[in-house]
C-alpha cells in the first residue's frame, strides 16, 4: 500500500487504498511524491551537517547472491560515478552449508514450487556488511557512518510473510542505543548474539518465500484471471496477466493451502521491502513509482543517524537506473509541469537485456501497450514513463546444462562452438525448457527442435555446434518477437548486463539478432549500482525540497565506450524470417501442451490489450 507522504521516525504514516492504475497512471500526481524514507532529522526538520565526503550504498538481493555497490560524491551532474567498491556474497560459495537450508543456487525446488529460505538472506546480509568493513584484497574498508543514503534492489515477485509480533521485534532492534553491540551484532529484540537469522527466529510465518521462479500457482492465477474477466482484461487493469510468479497468485496459494501460516501473518512484503524493513527497524511500505516515505534508522550496523533509506525497488527496476535506461532529460521536467509526453530519446533507442539465472528484456516507453505475454510497469525514476519487461525462467542454468552436455562443462569450449556455428543455424530452431516457462506461459518441460522446414527433429540430430547455437539464438529470437508485440521496435542500442554479458560470442549473437550494437554496463552489478543511484536521487530531492528531480541530473553523462559487439548485415539476412518462426514454435509447443491435457493460453494470449487508462486532470 503506498503511503501518502514522508513521516518522521516514530510516527506511523497515514495511508489510504488507491487503485494502482489511478495512482501510477497520473503523471502529475506521481511527480508530486518524494521517493524516500528519511531516517532522522534535526529538531527543526533541517538536514544535519554532513561530515566528510558522503557515500551512497545500493544492495541487490538476487536469486544467487547479495551484492553491494558503494558510490562516492556529493552533488549532481557531471560524469557517471563509478562504484568505489563492489562486494558480493554468493550463497552457494560464501555461506556454510547449514546457512543455505537445503537450497541450491539460492533456490529450493520441489516439483514446480520454487522458494528461497529467508534466513539465508539474513545470513548473507550480515556477511556482506562485515565484508564492506573488511573487504578482501586491496580495497579500502567502508566507514558505514559516512553513508548518507541506502536503497535496496530485490528480485521481483517474491513474497515474504512476517509473523504476528514481528513488528515489535523490528522496533526493538531499531531502538537499540547507538553503539550497543549486544544488539548491533544481530541481537536486537531478543538480545541474542547469534546473528541476524537467530535474532529474527520465529518472525516469518512462511520460512521459505516463494520467488520469481515459482510455477506452482497455476490454479490461482487462472482463478484470478477468470474473476477479473479474463487475462486480457486483467492485463488492461494491471499491466500484465496473472503470471504464475506474481504476488497475487502466491498469496492466494498461501491463504488456501497454508491457512495457519496465513492467519499467523501480520504483514506481507516483497523481497525489496523485506530487506528495507530489516535495515529500517520497522516495516517498509512496498515501493511503487510514486513511492513515498517513512522514518528509518539503522544504527546496529554502524550507519549514521542521519542516513536516509530510500524506498527499495525490484532488481529489474534498479537495473534500468543503473544502466541509465531512461527517457530524455526533459521528459520528467515536462511531465511534472503538466507538459506533453513523448517518446524519450534515450528510452526510445535502447533496450536492456540481462542474462542471468533468469533472462530479462527491458525497454522504456511513454506509450504503454500491455499484452498478456509480458509486463508493463511504471518506471522507477521518471513519473511520466513506463517500462516493458519480458522474463524467462530458462536462463543461465539452461545454457549451463547445454554446456555440460555438449562442451564438457567448459565455457571456453561452449564459446568456441558458438563462434564456429553459422548465424541462423541452417534454419534449425530450438526451444529448451528445463523448467516450465513464463514467457510465454508453457507448462511443459523438454527440448523441442525443428529443422529449416519446421519439421520436428530429435535433439540428437543436432551437432554440438548446432545445439549450442540453438539454445542461444532461440532466446534472443523469442525476445525480439515478444518485444515487438509490446511496442518496442528495433532498438538503436542493446545494453547487456548479467553474468552472460561477459561472453563475447553470446553478445555477438545478440547484436546479430537485434541488428543493433551491444554495449555492456559501465559497471557490473547494475541493480546494486542503480539502488545506490536511487538513494542519491531521493536524497537530492529531499535536499532541494522539490517533488521531483530529473534522474538524468543524478546519473550524469556516461561514456559507454566502444560496443562489445557490432551486428553483421549478413547475419541480419540469415535471421530474416526466424523471429516469426520462433514465435510459431512456441505456439506449437503450447498446442502440444493442450493436446497433452495441460493448460493452454490459446488465442487470448496473442491478443494485444488496451493500454492502462490515464485519469484526466
Amino acid at each position: 500500500m503506498p503511503s501518502k507522504c514522508c513521516e518522521r521516525r516514530g510516527r506511523q504514516s497515514k495511508t489510504r487504498e488507491l487503485s494502482p492504475i489511478a495512482v501510477a497512471g497520473d503523471a502529475k500526481r506521481r511527480a508530486s511524491r518524494v521517493f524516500m524514507f528519511p531516517t532522522m532529522a534535526s529538531k527543526d526538520g533541517q538536514e544535519q551537517e554532513e561530515q566528510g565526503e558522503p557515500l551512497w550504498l545500493g544492495l541487490d538481493l538476487s536469486t544467487q547472491s547479495l551484492t553491494a555497490a558503494v558510490l562516492r560524491g556529493d552533488g549532481v551532474g557531471g560524469t557517471f560515478n563509478e562504484p568505489i567498491l563492489l562486494e558480493s556474497i554468493n550463497y552457494e560459495k560464501d555461506l556454510p552449508v547449514e546457512q543455505r537450508y537445503g537450497s541450491k543456487n539460492g533456490m529450493k525446488v520441489v516439483d514446480e514450487q520454487v522458494t528461497s529460505p529467508v534466513a539465508m538472506w539474513l545470513h548473507a546480509l550480515e556477511a556482506l556488511l562485515q565484508r564492506l568493513k573488511n573487504p578482501e584484497g586491496e580495497a579500502a574498508a567502508i566507514d558505514l557512518s559516512t553513508v548518507r543514503g541506502v536503497s535496496v534492489s530485490g528480485q521481483q515477485h517474491g513474497t515474504v510473510y512476517w509473523a504476528k509480533g514481528s513488528q515489535k521485534r523490528l522496533e526493538g532492534m531499531a531502538e537499540a542505543p547507538h553503539g550497543d553491540e549486544s544488539k548491533s551484532n544481530g541481537g536486537g529484540g531478543g538480545g541474542s548474539d547469534g546473528g541476524l537469522a537467530e535474532a529474527f527466529a520465529g518472525c516469518f510465518a512462511v520460512e521459505d518465500s516463494p520467488i520469481w521462479a515459482d510455477g506452482s500457482t497455476e490454479k490461482y492465477a487462472s482463478e484470478l484471471e477468470e474473476s477479473m474477466g479474463g487475462a486480457a482484461r486483467l492485463a488492461e487493469l494491471t499491466g500484465s496477466r496473472a503470471h504464475l510468479r506474481q504476488g497475487a497468485p502466491q498469496i492466494m496459494k498461501i491463504h488456501r493451502e497454508r491457512p495457519e501460516a496465513y492467519d499467523n501473518t501480520e504483514r506481507i512484503s516483497l523481497v525489496c521491502s523485506f530487506l528495507a524493513s530489516v535495515l529500517a527497524g520497522r516495516y517498509a511500505e512496498i515501493e511503487t513509482s510514486d513511492g513515498s516515505g517513512m522514518n528509518l534508522m539503522h544504527i546496529r550496523f554502524g550507519f549514521s543517524r542521519d542516513c536516509v533509506v530510500v524506498a527499495g525497488s525490484g532488481d529489474n527496476c534498479n537495473s534500468l537506473a543503473g544502466m541509465g535506461v531512461i527517457p530524455s532529460r526533459d521528459l520528467g521536467v515536462a511531465a511534472a509541469a503538466g507538459g506533453a509526453e513523448g517518446q524519450g530519446a534515450a528510452g526510445g533507442g535502447d533496450v536492456m537485456v540481462s542474462l542471468g539465472t533468469s533472462d530479462t528484456l527491458l525497454g522504456v516507453t511513454t506509450d504503454p501497450r500491455p499484452t498478456t505475454t509480458g509486463n508493463t510497469m511504471y518506471h522507477p525514476c521518471d513519473p511520466a514513463a513506463w517500462f516493458v519487461m519480458l522474463v524467462y525462467k530458462n536462463g543461465s542454468l539452461t545454457r549451463e546444462a547445454v554446456r555440460d552436455r555438449r562442451a564438457g562443462g567448459s565455457w571456453d569450449v561452449f564459446s568456441r562452438l558458438l563462434r564456429d556455428g553459422r548465424p541462423g543455424n541452417g534454419g534449425k530452431l530450438g526451444l529448451f525448457l528445463d523448467l516450465f516457462e513464463i514467457t510465454p506461459q508453457i507448462n511443459r518441460q523438454g527440448n523441442f527442435v525443428v529443422d529449416a522446414e519446421d519439421r520436428q527433429s530429435a535433439q540428437g540430430e543436432l551437432s554440438a555446434e548446432e545445439e549450442v547455437r540453438a539454445v542461444v539464438e532461440g532466446r534472443f529470437l523469442s525476445m525480439k518477437a515478444h518485444a515487438r508485440e509490446l511496442g518496442v521496435a528495433k532498438p538503436e542500442r542493446v545494453l547487456a548486463t548479467g553474468g552472460g554479458s561477459n561472453n563475447a560470442e553470446l553478445l555477438q549473437v545478440l547484436a546479430d539478432v537485434f541488428q543493433a550494437p551491444v554495449f555492456t554496463a559501465a559497471a557490473s552489478d547494475s541493480a546494486a549500482v542503480g539502488a545506490a543511484l536511487r538513494a542519491k536521487h531521493g536524497v537530492e530531492g529531499l535536499r532541494r525540497g522539490v517533488p521531483y528531480v530529473p534522474f538524468a541530473e543524478v546519473y550524469g553523462e556516461s561514456d559507454m565506450g566502444e560496443p562489445a559487439a557490432v551486428p553483421s548485415p549478413d547475419a541480419g539476412e540469415a535471421y530474416g524470417g526466424m523471429v516469426d518462426r520462433m514465435d510459431a514454435l512456441e505456439q506449437r509447443v503450447m498446442s502440444m501442451e493442450k493436446e497433452g491435457g495441460g493448460s493452454e493460453e490459446g488465442k487470448e494470449a496473442r491478443e494485444p490489450v488496451a493500454p492502462p487508462s490515464v485519469p484526466a486532470g
